[in-house]
């Protein structure tokens, strides 16, 4: 993690918006939630007006970072700003899929988040953003070399279920990309 005051003098660096505000900006870490309210905290005690965070992070940080959130889109709210799930890495939505991705969690986990994110759309909807529509593009990998008529099926299956195409699916999948530091 950056030292707060690290952060802080980049963002005083950004260029403003037609309102004063600086654009939006994206906090890149693993695990941007803890930190935030305090990020938020200090933007608002140095009166550094900002337009929107995008986060990007996986669905079990953010079920693990959730009062944070919470917090911090209270934090928003008061200040005008909003705040993005820019992306959250599902990748797959299959348990087959995501064991052989070496995610680390199941299905459920990814259905959880979502649950979760729809709920807090309901209880901040000027402050919170995770759909599509709003300009997330999460994560589904796909093609991948493990797909099969089983793991389709039971992706079509989640997707309907749950509505996936409504606010989760971004309109173009990504290929599988191995990594140099990927597991796989």
């Amino acid at each position: 993690n950056l030292d707060d005051d690290v952060v802080l003098s980049q963002i005083h660096c950004l260029t403003e918006d037609a309102e004063g505000r600086k654009i939006p900006f994206e906090l890149i870490n693993e695990s941007p939630l803890a930190s935030l309210p305090r990020l938020l905290r200090r933007l608002r005690g140095e009166n550094i007006p900002i337009s929107q965070i995008n986060l990007i992070m996986r669905a079990d940080w953010f079920l693990a970072g959730e009062a944070h959130l919470k917090e911090s889109l209270s934090i928003a709210w008061e200040m005008g700003a909003r705040i993005l799930m820019a992306s959250m890495g599902f990748e797959a939505f299959d348990d087959t899929l995501l064991r052989n991705f070496n995610k680390g969690y199941t299905l459920q986990t990814n259905i959880e988040a979502i649950r979760r994110m729809r709920q807090l759309k309901e209880t901040f909807p000027e402050t919170w953003r995770y759909t599509n529509r709003e300009g997330a593009i999460h994560g589904y990998i796909h093609p991948t070399p493990w797909d099969t008529k089983k793991t389709q099926e039971n992706t079509q299956k989640v997707f309907a279920i749950y509505g996936l195409a409504n606010d989760i699916l971004p309109r173009y999948s990504t290929p599988l990309i191995i990594h140099h530091a990927s597991s796989l």
